[in-house]
């Protein structure tokens, strides 16, 4: 046994007995120390495994601790309820199953991946929603994995194309006629994604990337414009729009080839700005003057391109977050005066600065020690307005100050090497 694990094993066993002690001297009612003995236990357990070239058995290791820790917190904290910790053990079972599927090969980790993939989604229906069972449409279309990599270089076959959009085509119709055959033909919207497949085998080789795009998207505004044209007649404007703000954004964004110009961007913010003004009008009259929201994100496309490559300086950054603050927090006092959000958006904006300034000196210590004061702040200042009664902000900081300390250690002992 090595030094390190001794010490590792010494001292976790102090501060779990420590643990112990102090709850059920204070609370016996609530076992809280399984908390921070599930985070002291990795501390041996990674001191284990550091030298050793095992990282399956540390995955399964490491996996099982962690489905120990959400078993003893629905037993502890919730028992009786709804086994909500069945979804996140599922979820954990891919760390031992990836690093078993890079020993075993691609094509047994596809297996066994989908496998897990369709036992997780019964798993889930049958807790959460035994009545209908959804679980098989999400499951048949994960069969597509191991079967594209079993089949290797015959998956990319014009053949298997139109098999598989067939097979596909051809399991939503069946789905429909079974769940039910006299409600609104849903399968309808998927049979163009289906068929699209081979068609695109068929377009890519014969057009550029531009024009594929753009027929790609023409015709998939067309069909889905005239499906809900047809099946809700009474409602044909939301269609109308999406095929609206699509062509507009393959144009700016996409295949225009003056979308780096700085008219081009005003222009086109002139226009969005009216679009979404339209859209509101529209679609929601009576609702949030949503639109609001959008007008500095549309300035800012301005801004960044008439700054070219200064847009991301720390001057012009700096002074791009402050502009962001006033206006959202004007808009704040105006439309929700009793809600202060615009807090929520001080750490994002902290955050450029920040990065902007240390980045650029690769001052990755000074980073750490700025956006730790800020996110410090940052959730005092939340924990503060919202709920002053539960002092839950000192938990996010004590995690926070592990940044700069584990910075400022590995600085030194670069420094030291």
């Amino acid at each position: 046994m090595s030094k390190a694990l001794r010490a590792s094993l010494l001292f976790s066993s102090l501060i779990l007995l420590t643990a112990v002690a102090v709850n059920l001297l204070t609370s016996p009612g609530f076992l809280w120390f399984v908390f921070p003995a599930f985070a002291v236990l990795w501390w041996p357990l990674s001191v284990y495994y550091a030298r050793r070239k095992q990282p399956l058995r540390f995955a399964l290791w490491g996996a099982g601790l962690i489905a120990v820790l959400l078993v003893l917190t629905y037993a502890i904290a919730s028992p009786g309820a709804h086994p909500w910790f069945v979804y996140p053990v599922l979820a954990v079972l891919w760390w031992p199953l990836s690093v078993w599927g890079a020993q075993a090969g691609a094509r047994r980790f596809s297996a066994a991946g989908g496998a897990l993939v369709i036992v997780s989604l019964l798993t889930v229906n049958l807790l959460a929603s035994p009545n209908f069972g959804w679980w098989i449409y999400p499951a048949f279309f994960t069969l597509w994995w191991p079967l594209s990599v079993w089949l290797g270089p015959k998956a990319n076959t014009m053949g298997f194309a139109i098999g598989s959009a067939a097979a596909a085509i051809l399991f939503t119709v069946v789905m429909h006629m079974v769940h039910g055959p006299a409600g609104v033909p849903w399968y309808l919207f998927a049979l163009l994604p289906f068929l699209w497949w081979p068609v695109s085998r068929v377009l890519i080789p014969r057009t550029g990337d531009a024009r594929y795009t753009l027929i790609t998207v023409v015709v998939f505004a067309a069909y889905y414009t005239a499906l809900s044209a047809l099946l809700y007649t009474a409602s044909t404007l939301l269609p109308l729009f999406a095929v609206a703000g699509a062509a507009w954004a393959l144009y700016a964004l996409g295949i225009s080839r003056y979308r780096d110009r700085v008219w081009f961007a005003a222009v086109n913010a002139v226009l969005l700005a009216a679009y979404f003004v339209l859209a509101h009008r529209f679609l929601t009259p009576g609702a949030h003057p949503w639109y609001w929201y959008t007008f500095f994100p549309l300035a800012w496309w301005v801004f960044a391109l008439a700054a070219r490559g200064r847009a991301l300086a720390p001057r012009s950054l700096s002074l791009s977050m402050g502009v962001m603050l006033v206006y959202y927090g004007a808009l704040n006092l105006w439309l929700a005066p009793g809600t202060p959000w615009i807090l929520f958006l001080t750490l994002p904006a902290a955050a450029a600065v920040i990065g902007a300034l240390c980045g650029k000196a690769h001052a990755y210590l000074r980073l750490s020690v700025w956006m730790t004061l800020a996110g410090i702040a940052y959730f005092a200042a939340v924990n503060l307005v919202f709920s002053p009664r539960a002092l839950w902000a000192v938990y996010p900081a004590f995690a926070l100050l592990w940044w700069p300390l584990s910075m400022w250690l590995h600085t030194r002992k670069i420094a030291e090497e």
